[in-house]
């Protein structure tokens, strides 16, 4: 399985993005209500527990000036370690038009989290995203998050449910200028 379309049954109600302004800094950050939860492509055996990722879309708006970040943490099991995610070509993004690989970039350092990891023991970077990978990560059915293990060898998360229609809620909403 090397492609994992993102479709949802039933009815689909519309997901606001959540809005936290850091008081010390006076940034604004928008995130998605919960992180979208991916596990490693693999056969699961009793015997050794996978690994998790989670992604989320980050808006920043320092008075006005607005820009996008993609939050993703690693959450390893007892698999395949994980290498350095803040090395350049670890990470990339499998969409429907291709790869979108992702920089390592430093955010300001606030009282408040973009998301809550789901480990402790985890990695958790934030990437650099321009409006126009925001868009393309919202319009695609096709989401994987391909890391390098610490090996070298490639690792696969696969979305463990369709986030992809809070992705196009957020972007959307996000385009409208709605602060």
């Amino acid at each position: 399985m090397t492609a994992t379309a993102l479709t949802g049954c039933g009815v689909h109600a519309p997901v606001k993005p959540q809005e936290r302004l850091d008081e010390r800094t006076g940034i604004t950050i928008a995130t998605l209500p919960r992180p979208i939860e991916l596990v490693q492509l693999g056969r699961q055996t009793f015997e050794k527990r996978l690994s998790f990722a989670y992604l989320g879309p980050v808006e920043w708006n320092r008075a006005g000036n607005v820009s996008y970040s993609l939050w993703v943490h690693v959450a390893p099991g007892d698999d395949a370690p994980v290498g350095d995610l803040r090395l350049p070509g670890q990470v990339s993004v499998k969409l429907d038009d291709g790869l979108l690989t992702l920089v390592a970039v430093d955010t300001p350092s606030l009282q408040i989290d973009a998301y809550q990891p789901a480990v402790a023991w985890g990695q958790t970077v934030q990437f650099d995203l321009s409006a126009e990978a925001l868009g393309r990560l919202a319009s695609s059915h096709v989401l994987e998050l391909h890391l390098l293990g610490a090996n070298g060898s490639p690792i696969v998360f696969l979305p463990s449910r369709a986030d992809h229609l809070s992705l196009q809620d957020y972007a959307r909403v996000r385009r409208a200028g709605a602060y």
